[in-house]
């Protein structure tokens, strides 16, 4: 389970961060240190073939919307008498498919924002996540800790610093993620 091996000068480090910083971890005062971050539960492994279903799923909707809207588009305006509005339906549709075409691009390659796992973004360990980690139970029944503007993740085991703008989206993003773990 966790063994009591010596912890690395960055994780002394991170210790002495974390101790300068508020305490986070819901008045434990540092219990989970004791802890190194070789000793956590591994990360799960992403499920790659459902990324890649929503990624070829949501590309193909993105694409035929594209096609869709700027074949209509086009086929409206040489179309019709030239009054010069076409032109300018032509461009702004075009504009609008590099757009469309810029996001799908930044939705795939673009940084996700994973927070890797160090001393600075796992510790303090909360109270409840520490005391289950030392039992070895599982922490998927455990929601995500908030607290002074961050947020514990039981999944990750480190500390999130809260957007509120995406704080919902993420929350149902983790919640599925946690439920097909389970």
């Amino acid at each position: 389970m966790l063994d009591s091996t010596p912890m690395t000068s960055a994780e002394e480090q991170g210790l002495r961060a974390s101790q300068a910083a508020p305490d986070l971890g819901s008045g434990s005062d540092l219990e989970g240190a004791e802890i190194a971050i070789k000793d956590l539960p591994a990360l799960p492994e992403p499920h790659r073939c459902e990324q890649l279903g929503e990624s070829l799923l949501g590309c193909t909707v993105v694409l035929l919307l594209i096609g869709l809207f700027v074949g209509l588009t086009h086929g409206v305006a040489v179309g019709a008498p030239p009054y010069g509005a076409e032109m300018a339906a032509l461009v702004l549709i075009y504009a609008e498919m590099v757009v469309a075409l810029l996001s799908l691009g930044g939705l795939l390659f673009g940084d996700p924002g994973v927070v890797k796992r160090s001393p600075e973004t796992c510790y303090p360990i909360p109270r409840m996540v520490l005391v289950k980690l030392r039992a070895g139970e599982p922490l998927h029944n455990l929601g995500n800790i908030s607290q002074d503007e961050h947020t514990y993740c039981i999944r990750c085991l480190v500390w999130r610093p809260e957007v509120r703008i995406r704080q919902t989206i993420e929350y149902v993003y983790r919640i599925q993620i946690v439920r097909r773990l389970q």
